[in-house]
């Protein structure tokens, strides 16, 4: 999959319309530039982490970070999108995150 064209395509397609898709979009451009091995997004609903994945698609991971379950079942549904619980956001320390991926 060429994930720099499907980022474009996605993007001039249509511009991101709401902040979540603006952040989304502004971090998955992060993730091609830097050339990262994954993008962790710390949500409380679901929307960024699932709009990075499904609309930009980033050749990285896009990792949801969340404290409820109902929020990382809906980004379950997100093509691409890996889910990980927490007690609190405390914990979503590089370390765990990255002892989460590997």
């Amino acid at each position: 999959v060429d994930h720099a064209a499907a980022y474009e395509r996605a993007l001039h397609h249509r511009a991101p319309s709401t902040r979540s898709a603006s952040a989304a979009s502004s971090a998955v451009q992060v993730v091609a530039d830097l050339d990262a091995r994954a993008l962790v997004v710390i949500t409380n609903s679901g929307l960024t982490a699932a709009v990075a994945a499904s609309r930009f698609r980033p050749s990285a991971p896009v990792v949801a970070v969340a404290t409820d379950r109902a929020v990382l079942a809906r980004c379950a549904l997100a093509r691409g999108a890996l889910c990980m619980l927490i007690d609190d956001v405390d914990d979503a320390t590089s370390y765990g995150v990255l002892r989460y991926l590997q």
